[in-house]
């Protein structure tokens, strides 16, 4: 869940680092193939992050709350994920020893890994991806 939730956020906000002005939900929502209200949903989330402002009036809609090479990969992780990458192990019986001993050697793991993951993504801007985006792709209006 939380990788699907991280890409769709990453997209959405791509999305936005490369439109001018701001856009509607429901073209945003074109674009990453989710509906509008899914959509809504998690840029409300990014709004409480200060990621995204939402933009009021006729011409209202989202968009960035900062310059996107200010917002970084984890920025965006954190806002989005309430959960790890990873699922933490859970004991397939509680009666065996070794299924109750390993539980805890696999959650350092895991935590660990997600510890590593977050560095990394600290290490990457918005506007990388963004950038990295093929340049022949068409933009929302």
């Amino acid at each position: 869940m939380a990788r699907r939730q991280f890409a769709l956020a990453l997209h959405t906000l791509i999305l936005l680092a490369r439109t001018p002005g701001s856009t509607t939900s429901q073209s945003l929502a074109g674009s990453v193939n989710a509906h509008s209200s899914g959509v809504r949903r998690m840029l409300a989330t990014l709004g409480q992050a200060g990621l995204v402002d939402a933009v009021e009036g006729r011409d209202g809609g989202y968009r960035l709350a900062q310059p996107p090479d200010m917002i970084t990969l984890k920025d965006i992780y954190c806002a989005i994920a309430h959960e790890p990458l990873l699922p933490c192990h859970r004991p397939i019986s509680p009666h065996c020893p070794i299924s109750a001993a390993v539980g805890p050697a696999i959650n350092a793991i895991v935590a660990d890994a997600e510890a590593r993951f977050q560095d990394a993504l600290e290490c990457r801007t918005l506007a990388e991806i963004a950038n990295s985006v093929d340049g022949t792709v068409t933009w929302l209006h």
